[in-house]
C-alpha cells in the first residue's frame, strides 16, 4: 500500500505511458493488495512474492520474473531466501534512517512539456483505454493544478465517472475471490472501495454484511486447521458444524474437508463440485476408475465420456452404445461391452488394445484387483475370463444352468460375486454365487427375492470389508450380512415402485447407505445409517430424476447420472 501511495512509483509508471514502455513494467506484489487507484498494473501479468511472509516458497515467483525479464532459465540458480525484514519497533537503526530518508524525499517535477504530454496521452486513451486516462489526467491535475486555467480538474471529473462501472466491476471480480478464498476482511476492503466509488452499491453492502458475520467465524476456523493438523477430525467436524450454523456462507476455505472420505459424521458437508454436461441424453450409468482420478458415464444417446474427477474436464468421448464399462485397477484400460462385443482401451491415447466378440449379449464385465484378467457375463455362456490385454486369450469358461446374469462385482479379496435372476411359478428370486478368482471354486451362494421392476442395473451393491451387501427386493432396499445373508436393514417405502432407483454403499463407512432416485422426489439424493435407522442428510441438484449413482473407491468422492442429461460428481 505504501508503495502504490508513493509518488515516486505513480511517477515512474506515468512516465512508462507516457513513453509507450508498458512493456517494461512488472508489477511486483510483495504483500495482497488492491489496484484501485492503479488499474493499468492490473491488467498485466504480475509476480507473486506475497509468500514470503508464510512459507517462504519463492520458487515459482523468481522463475516468473527470470521469464518476464527474458532471463535465461538455464544457469539460475535459487538461493534460499531470507528472513522476512523486522517489523515495528524491532526494525534495525539502518532501515529506520531508509525510512526517514525516503519520507523526506520527493519525486523530481514534472516539466511543462512532461505534463503536456501526459495530458494528450489520457486525452488519446480517453475512450479506449479509461482507466489509464483517468491515471495521466490525475498525475496531471497532480503535478500542475492550474494546467489549462485549472480546467483539468473537469477532466478528471468526466473521467471518473466513465470508469466507475469498470472499477465495480473489477473490485466485484476480486470481492468473489476473495470470498471463495475466505478472506474475510479483504472481502470488506473492497467492499469499502466500492461504497467509496458508488455510495449506493447495494451488492458492496450485502458483502460488508457477510464479511462482518463470517470475521466473528476466523477464531472458529483456525481452531479447526489446528485440530485438523493435530488429525482431529471429530473435532473438526464439531467446529465446522459450528461454522455452519453461525457463518452459512464460510465454507472451507482451506480445503480441510476435500481430502476426507465421506463418512456418517461429514455427510453434511457434501456438495456438488462439478457438472458434468457433454450428454444429449438420460445418463444411466457412472463408473469410477479404481485410482479414483476419472469418471466414466454411459448416455443413452449411445455415447461414453470419461471425465477427469478432479477438474470435471472432459477426456474422451466414445461413440457406442455401451451396455457396461469397467476401469482396470492400475488405470491403463478401460473394457467397454457394447452388444456381443468387447472393446478394451488403452487410457492413455485411448486407442483400441483388442476386440473381443461372443455368440450372445454381454450383460456386465469387470477387471480382476491385479488388472491381469477381465471378467465377463454373458447372455447365455455365463462368465469367461479373458489375459489382459489379449482379450481373445480365454483361460476359462463357467457355465450358468439356470437363471439369467444380472451384474458382476469384485471385492478387496478378489472375490467376485455375481447376481442371477430366476422367474419360476413361486415368483422371482436372485442368487448371489461367490468365486474365489485364485481357485475359480465358488465359496458362497445366497438366495434373496427379486425385485420385479427393475430401474437401474445396479441392484445390488457389495460393502468395501466384505460385511454386507445391498440389493432390490421387491419394492424395498434390502442390506444382508455375509455369510450367510440375514437381513440387518431394510428400506420400505409405498407407492411407486421401485423404493429407489439405485443405491450404494459407503466405502469408507460400512453402515453408510447412499440412495438416489427415491420415490417420494426422483431427484434427492439420501445418506441413512442403517444401524441407527435414520436419515443423515439429503442432498437435490438434478432436475428431473436420478438414474444412476456410485463412489469412488476412496470413499472421496459419489457421481450420479440423471435424466436431465447431465452426470455430477459430489464431494466434501
Amino acid at each position: 500500500d505504501n508503495s502504490l501511495n508513493s509518488k515516486w512509483v505513480k511517477a515512474e509508471v506515468t512516465w512508462a505511458y507516457t513513453k509507450k514502455s508498458v512493456n517494461n513494467i512488472i508489477p511486483i506484489l510483495l504483500e495482497p493488495v488492491f489496484l484501485t487507484d492503479l488499474f493499468m498494473l492490473a491488467q498485466l501479468e504480475q509476480v507473486d512474492f506475497t509468500r514470503w511472509y508464510s512459507d517462504r516458497n519463492m520458487d515459482e515467483a523468481i522463475l516468473k520474473l527470470a521469464r518476464l525479464m527474458s532471463l535465461s532459465l538455464e544457469p539460475l540458480k535459487l538461493e534460499p531466501v531470507p528472513e522476512p525484514m523486522l517489523s515495528g519497533s524491532e526494525k534495525t537503526d539502518e532501515e529506520t534512517h531508509e525510512e526517514d530518508f525516503v519520507a523526506e524525499s520527493t519525486p523530481p517535477a514534472f516539466a511543462k512539456g512532461d505534463v503536456s504530454s501526459m495530458f494528450q496521452s489520457a486525452v488519446a486513451a480517453q475512450d479506449t483505454d479509461p482507466e489509464t486516462a483517468l491515471f495521466l489526467y490525475k498525475q496531471v491535475l497532480e503535478n500542475d493544478p492550474d494546467f489549462m486555467e485549472g480546467k483539468i480538474k473537469e477532466f478528471v471529473d468526466i473521467q471518473t465517472e466513465k470508469t466507475i462501472p469498470t472499477r465495480l466491476y473489477l473490485l466485484e471480480k476480486k470481492a468473489e475471490v476473495a470470498k471463495d478464498q475466505g478472506q474475510w476482511k479483504q472481502l470488506k476492503q473492497l467492499a469499502n472501495s466500492m461504497i467509496d466509488i458508488d455510495p449506493s452499491d447495494s451488492y458492496a453492502r450485502q458483502q460488508i454484511g457477510i464479511a462482518d458475520r463470517n470475521i466473528k467465524c476466523e477464531p472458529f476456523y483456525s481452531q479447526a486447521q489446528s485440530a485438523f493438523d493435530n488429525g482431529n477430525i471429530a473435532a473438526v467436524t464439531g467446529l465446522m458444524s459450528y461454522i455452519g450454523d453461525t457463518c452459512p456462507d464460510y465454507g472451507d476455505p482451506a480445503g480441510l474437508l476435500a481430502n476426507q472420505p465421506i463418512t456418517k459424521e461429514l455427510v453434511g458437508f457434501v456438495r456438488n463440485t462439478h457438472t458434468l454436461t457433454r450428454h444429449t441424453g438420460p445418463v444411466v450409468r457412472v463408473v469410477f476408475a479404481q485410482c479414483g482420478s476419472m469418471l466414466a458415464t454411459i448416455s443413452a444417446d449411445d455415447t461414453v465420456n470419461v471425465w477427469s474427477v478432479s477438474s470435471g474436464r472432459l477426456l474422451k468421448e466414445i461413440r457406442c452404445a455401451a451396455s457396461a464399462l469397467s476401469f482396470s485397477s492400475d488405470g491403463k484400460f478401460l473394457a467397454l461391452a457394447t452388444g456381443r462385443e468387447i472393446v478394451l482401451f488403452r487410457a492413455e491415447g485411448w486407442e483400441v488394445a483388442e476386440t473381443y466378440r461372443g455368440d450372445s449379449n454381454c450383460i456386465d464385465l469387470v477387471f480382476s484387483r491385479d488388472s491381469r484378467m477381465l471378467i465377463t457375463g454373458w447372455e447365455e455362456s455365463g462368465l469367461k475370463v479373458h489375459s489382459v490385454p489379449k482379450l481373445k486369450s480365454v483361460s476359462k469358461t463357467i457355465g450358468i444352468e439356470y437363471g439369467r446374469l444380472e451384474s458382476l462385482f469384485m471385492s478387496e479379496e478378489n472375490l467376485i460375486f455375481a447376481n442371477f435372476n430366476f422367474r419360476d411359478l413361486d415368483g422371482p428370486f436372485s442368487l448371489g454365487n461367490v468365486w474365489n478368482t485364485n481357485s475359480w471354486k465358488k465359496v458362497r451362494i445366497i438366495a434373496f427375492e427379486n425385485s420385479k421392476h427393475r430401474a437401474s442395473r445396479q441392484n445390488v451393491s457389495l460393502s468395501k470389508d466384505g460385511r454386507f451387501f445391498a440389493c432390490q427386493e421387491n419394492n424395498a432396499i434390502v442390506i444382508r450380512e455375509l455369510p450367510d445373508g440375514s437381513v440387518v436393514w431394510k428400506y420400505h417405502k409405498y407407492g411407486v415402485m421401485p423404493a429407489v432407483n439405485d443405491f450404494v454403499l459407503a466405502v469408507s463407512a460400512s453402515t453408510l447407505i447412499v440412495l438416489a432416485g427415491e420415490n417420494s422426489d426422483r431427484r434427492r439424493l439420501l445418506f441413512y445409517d442403517m444401524v441407527l435407522n435414520e436419515l443423515l442428510t439429503e442432498l437435490e441438484g438434478h432436475f428431473d430424476s436420478i438414474n444412476t449413482v456410485e463412489m469412488s473407491s476412496d470413499g472421496r468422492f459419489i457421481a450420479t447420472g440423471s435424466d436431465d442429461c447431465t452426470a455430477k460428481i459430489w464431494q466434501l
